[in-house]
């Protein structure tokens, strides 16, 4: 939800938490909130995965199999 949250900010689809480290999601219309993204998984402590939509999908994070 984008509560106190501009709607033309980017905001993690998902977080995937069967990788090491939490890994946020983001869904890009175009390639220019790269940097934004980067900034905003760093501040969460968290690895990025993104997708442009439009451009063939990056491989998934690979999940790290816990005991």
């Amino acid at each position: 939800m984008r509560y106190n949250l501009a709607p033309d900010k980017p905001m993690a689809s998902l977080v995937f938490t069967d990788t090491e480290s939490p890994t946020a999601a983001f869904l890009l219309t175009n390639d220019d909130d790269r940097d934004t993204i980067a900034e905003i998984a760093t501040r969460a402590g968290a690895n990025v995965w993104a997708w442009v939509l439009g451009e063939e999908m990056p491989a998934l994070p690979t999940p790290t199999l816990r005991s």
